[in-house]
């Protein structure tokens, strides 16, 4: 989507396993391996305009202390996850608007305007939407899904099969 809205370089942080898929299929003009160097963002003189975060957890490494360092002066450090610090840090920013550092916690607002949009990308074939897989909606079947989603190995979104409702 980067690309899509005018990105001029993409560079992509995966594991080693993930690196050719997220450069070929996804489309990263660089990759960085973090397994590879000990979980470390990769120094360069480079700086970017956004880093959006798909890892840091509370559960998992936190990346953003690293890459705040890679952005440019101005540069936006964007997580979709967060532990209770940052929970915490957003909603005192909400409430005072006082602004410390330059990251955000990523909070969507689904509306109809951003869904056509990304439809409209869809059928233009600028975005491509990935599918890791698609669960039956049985009890034992969606409990691995959400074993696989915990572990954070997909590659994609994993989508739930409800079957339609009788009808009577």
């Amino acid at each position: 989507m980067a690309k899509a809205f005018g990105a001029s370089r993409v560079v992509g942080v995966c594991s080693s396993k993930n690196s050719l898929w997220v450069k070929e299929t996804l489309g990263a003009d660089e990759v960085h391996e973090y397994d590879t160097t000990g979980k470390h963002l990769p120094s360069t003189e480079k700086k970017f305009d956004v880093i959006y975060d798909t890892v840091t957890s509370s559960h998992d490494h936190n990346f953003e202390p690293e890459g705040s360092k890679l952005l440019k002066k101005k540069g936006r450090y964007v997580l979709i996850n967060g532990g209770a610090w940052k929970m915490v840090s957003m909603v005192f920013k909400l409430i005072t608007r006082i602004n410390f550092g330059n990251s955000t916690l990523f909070l969507s607002k689904v509306n109809r305007a951003d869904l056509e949009t990304i439809k409209d990308m869809v059928e233009k074939n600028q975005v491509k939407p990935f599918l890791d897989e698609e669960v039956p909606f049985e009890d034992e079947k969606i409990e691995k899904a959400f074993q696989k989603l915990k572990s954070r190995r997909t590659r994609g979104k994993m989508v739930v099969l409800i079957p339609p409702l009788a009808q009577e």
